[in-house]
């Protein structure tokens, strides 16, 4: 199985170059026809240098706009695993090693609790590890990784911890 070095070419992916391009598509008119970036200047009734620094920050908010637009499926995959993450250290630091590892089974004493992260959701430790695990799919998703079983992986897994909860719930 080689690795193809093909540059991917979509609409999605030109709009992002376009939008990166920007900025250099200035720098390079700035400095290639200075006298013509000076007229346009004048003629809008700004100084070229304060032109040329307020068009040069907007183009970068363009770029991160273009670039966070582009990337949303992994913006959205960082924020459900760092919500899980916050959940499962809420979790861990309310009830302790003693707590999380079915201490108050195995006859160690373990506190009742009921803050956060408690009060946000049932089972938040299970529910944070399900944001964990579907965040990383959606950074990771793609026709290659869905091939792989990564949908199925990560939809048994997170039934684990659904089931988990439920018998713990009522059992």
């Amino acid at each position: 199985m080689g690795i193809s070095l093909a540059f991917p070419v979509n609409e999605g992916l030109g709009l992002l170059l376009l939008a990166l391009s920007t900025p250099h598509l200035l720098y390079f008119f700035t400095w290639t026809c200075t006298g013509a970036f000076t007229r346009i200047a004048k003629a809008v009734g700004v100084e070229a240098f304060a032109l040329f620094y307020k068009l040069s920050v907007l183009l970068k908010f363009v770029q991160l706009g273009a670039l966070v637009t582009w990337g949303m499926q992994v913006v959205v995959g960082l924020g459900m695993f760092g919500a899980g993450q916050i959940l499962n250290m809420g979790v861990y630091k309310a009830l302790g090693k003693e707590g999380v590892y079915y201490g108050v089974r195995l006859g160690k004493p373990v506190a009742w609790y009921e803050g956060f992260p408690f009060t946000m959701v049932p089972h938040p430790q299970y529910v944070g590890c399900v944001l964990c695990i579907w965040g990383v799919v959606a950074v990771l998703l793609n026709q290659a990784n869905i091939n792989a079983g990564l949908l199925t992986i990560a939809s048994a897994w997170s039934t684990f911890y659904c089931v988990t909860g439920l018998i713990e719930h009522h059992f």
